[in-house]
């Protein structure tokens, strides 16, 4: 499988220096790539990113870089939504994916409006509460907790820990123009899980 994976994307194009890998959450922004923006096909984001890991994960709209920590959508060519693996993979949706081995945390920085680049390496909740205020919104199910955030009236962010003194998990962002209106916290380690079994699926929902 991964020879027949390489095999298709021999000839995708990929980036000729290093990443610089920063989250600006006040711009909907993950390293070169901008949430809301067109990435036509062929090769969509991969013209910035490289190839992702999984051709037919790519097909439902799952471009997967376990490389990077980082799962991103795209709907009809445009950049919806991303995740991010901030601490243990097994607790996000990447970590749903059995197949895929290796993941890493997210490598690069996280800039929370008006502050410098930090790390997010061992945030909590806290933190958060700390550099954002107070959150829109706290979800606590499935022995995890989410926390949600609005910001410049265009993006949402879903950040998710086991409890809100636990590291986090994963950050999840999207654009709110392609936000469904009656969709508030959706699983989509179920939507992955599901696209994995079902060749046709993709769901517009939060990558949390």
């Amino acid at each position: 499988m991964v020879g027949m994976v390489s095999w298709y994307f021999r000839s995708w194009p990929r980036p000729t220096r290093p990443i610089e890998w920063t989250i600006d959450l006040a711009h909907g922004r993950v390293g070169p790539l901008q949430l809301g923006e067109r990435y036509p096909p062929p090769y969509g984001i991969a013209h910035w990113i490289g190839p992702p890991r999984s051709r037919a994960m790519m097909r439902r709209g799952f471009w997967i870089y376990p490389q990077y920590g980082l799962l991103f959508d795209l709907e009809a060519s445009i950049l919806t939504g991303f995740l991010a693996v901030l601490g243990n993979p097994r607790h996000t949706a990447l970590g749903m994916v059995r197949w895929i081995p290796r993941i890493r945390t997210f490598p690069g920085m996280v800039i929370c409006p008006g502050r410098d680049p930090e790390p997010p390496a061992g945030w909590t909740v806290q933190d958060l509460r700390h550099r954002l205020g107070a959150p829109d919104n706290v979800y606590a199910e499935d022995a995890r907790v989410t926390v949600q955030y609005i910001l410049s009236e265009r993006w949402v962010y879903f950040f998710t820990a086991r409890t809100e003194a636990s590291v986090l998990d994963s950050i999840a962002g999207h654009d709110l123009r392609f936000w469904p209106q009656d969709a508030v916290s959706v699983q989509t380690s179920d939507n992955v899980s599901s696209a994995e079994s079902d060749p046709g699926a993709h769901t517009t929902t939060s990558l949390h």
